[in-house]
């Protein structure tokens, strides 16, 4: 017989007795093509875990419940909270390719300079934003934090979003003049758990770095909401992207982010999606305002059997995938919600499926079942 490399025949390679036969399964079509996979769970957080304690990082950990050996939030993305005392100094890091951090903290001005800079309205949005960008100079130092990266140093402000690719550790600084609760905070979303999955290490970055500001999302949102036709409008809001990720529309190559705003006395339709949804309340009054969530819709579009989950202020909750969703606000006060999802990969690969009511209601009236999840597929075989 031909000798391999190794010395061993091609029949000691093929012999019935190898690990590697040993190691094979099959599994019955019919039976087991649809696998029973652990569910992401409803789960909501508050803001207390940020709000005190020594620096650190807080996991939104759901791994039990995805039976995954890694924490992870959802089986792609792990979000968590960085607490970062005031003064010190403290370095994250993760086994990702995306990172994606909101500034939670709010830094607290001195009576001169709240008295320097009066609050203005911003039309209907007047509550969580109350000063201008023309109002805030760009040299004011008070409250502010920075995190320096091998790309240079990104200084960040309470509500600010800033994006950074690959898995090196990242040494964030918050300022000694800050703040409430004794400290910064960001809500951190990576895709550390798709790696781990994977068995894989970001050795090429796919994006570069992009910082927005408060300001800029604010304004891009208000111009939105001042349109005549916004509250005809599923959702009020701006998708976060990069140079690099103009196809996707999506932040990173992985991860999708909407900076979103629940004007007052609004109940949003229901509508779906594949990819599961990470959500943090940037602010919402204490009560009455939720994301109602439930498995199915029936034929008039209403959620079946929902449960809510609440908007909390500085809290975070989980929106699973497929499951048809409705944001309410039953208050006379804007509330403003950002939620991280996987939806990069998800559109890259043509697994979105995306859906709205009411749009979606005329194939279920017509018992149609949408096999396509873009609309103008090509096809190139000859039908006839």
């Amino acid at each position: 017989m031909r000798d391999s490399p190794a010395g061993k025949t091609m029949d000691d390679h093929h012999s019935t007795g190898t690990p590697w036969r040993e190691n094979g399964i099959l599994w019955e079509y019919a039976k087991e093509s649809k696998p029973t996979m652990s569910p992401v769970p409803v789960q909501a957080w508050d803001a207390k875990a940020h709000e005190e304690g020594e620096s650190r990082v807080i996991h939104l950990d759901l791994s039990k419940d995805l039976e995954t050996p890694w924490p992870a939030t959802s089986p792609n993305q792990l979000a968590s909270f960085v607490r970062i005392k005031a003064g010190e100094a403290f370095a994250t890091e993760a086994q990702a390719t995306s990172q994606v951090f909101y500034v939670i903290r709010r830094y607290r001005q001195s009576e001169a300079l709240k008295r320097l800079h009066k609050p203005i309205p911003v039309s209907h949005l007047d509550g969580w934003w109350h000063e201008s960008a023309e109002m805030q100079p760009q040299t004011l130092s008070m409250g502010d934090g920075y995190s320096h990266t091998s790309h240079g140093q990104v200084q960040w402000r309470q509500g600010d979003v800033w994006v950074f690719p690959g898995s090196e550790k990242i040494t964030h600084h918050a300022s000694k003049e800050s703040t409430e609760h004794g400290g910064a905070a960001f809500y951190w979303v990576t895709d550390e758990p798709l790696c781990k999955y994977l068995g894989v290490t970001s050795v090429e970055e796919k994006f570069e770095p992009a910082h927005f500001t408060k300001e800029s999302l604010v304004a891009a949102v208000k111009q939105l909401a001042d349109e005549p036709e916004s509250k005809e409008k599923n959702r009020i809001g701006v998708l976060l992207g990069t140079k690099q990720t103009q196809a996707t529309k999506t932040l990173t190559h992985v991860m999708w982010v909407l900076f979103n705003v629940l004007p007052a006395g609004t109940t949003q339709k229901p509508h779906r999606h594949t990819p599961t949804a990470l959500d943090f309340a940037i602010t919402a009054p204490s009560k009455g305002v939720y994301t109602a969530m439930a498995r199915s819709i029936d034929k008039e579009g209403n959620l079946i059997d929902p449960v809510k989950a609440p908007w909390k202020t500085g809290g975070a909750f989980t929106t699973p995938p497929g499951w048809w969703h409705s944001h309410v606000n039953e208050t006379d006060e804007d509330a403003w919600v950002l939620p991280v999802q996987d939806a990069g990969l998800f559109t890259y690969q043509r697994v979105l499926d995306i859906k709205f009511v009411p749009a979606v209601l005329n194939t279920i009236k017509k018992m149609e079942a949408q096999g396509a999840t873009f609309e103008g597929e090509k096809v190139y075989v000859d039908n006839k």
